[in-house]
Order: structure tokens, then sequence, then C-alpha cells
């Protein structure tokens, strides 16, 4: 049997080792979450800069382009709108009875009814 000293001295360096594994697989899937963010961002841009050019080459009103400009803005947050309520959608109804809730409690705070 081993003393109660070597079962903490493999316990630190099993704590010791995983640390930096989940350290490191933490950091991987926020790095992939910055990545695609910056891509649907850099996707978008794109488009516009593309379109800006295309309206200004065919001297388009600058009124018209700041409102095709925006309504593409719009839309995009609106499928990222559309794109959240479906993985909401996916949650159980208690997980998402608790989202709504806390997305509300703010609203329900101000406007108190009794």
């Amino acid at each position: 049997a081993l003393p109660i000293s070597m079962y903490c001295r493999y316990l630190f360096m099993l704590v010791g080792f995983l640390k930096p594994v989940v350290s490191a697989a933490i950091l991987g899937v926020l790095t992939n979450m910055v990545v695609k963010h910056n891509n649907k961002r850099g996707t978008l841009q794109l488009k516009m800069q593309a379109l800006g050019v295309f309206m200004q080459t065919k001297s388009v009103p600058v009124s018209t382009q700041h409102q095709v400009l925006a309504y593409l803005e719009h839309a995009e947050q609106q499928m990222e709108t559309l794109q959240d309520l479906d993985a909401i959608q996916t949650l159980s109804p208690t997980l998402r009875e608790e989202v709504a809730y806390n997305t509300m409690r703010s609203s329900m705070s101000t406007f108190q009814l009794f």
C-alpha cells in the first residue's frame, strides 16, 4: 500500500497535467468562435463593399446607397436573430423557460405589477 503522501503527489501530478489540457481546449473553442464571427462579419463587409463599388460606378444616389447598405446590415442582424431562435428551439422546455426568464428579468423588474 502506498502512503497517503504518494496519493497526494499522484493527484497533484494528474491535476498539473490536466490543467494545461483543459485550458488549451477552452482556448481552442474560444478561438474558433472568434474566427467564425470574424469570418461572418468579413463576408458581410465584402458584400457591402462590392455592392458599394457597383452602386458608385452606376451613379446611384448617395441616399439610396446608404439605404441599401443599412438594409444589408439589418438583414444580417435578422438572420442572426433567426439562428438564435432556432438554437433556442432545440433546448428542452425547461431550459427555454430559464432562458426566457433570464432575458426578460430586467424588463419584468422595471415594470412591476405589484
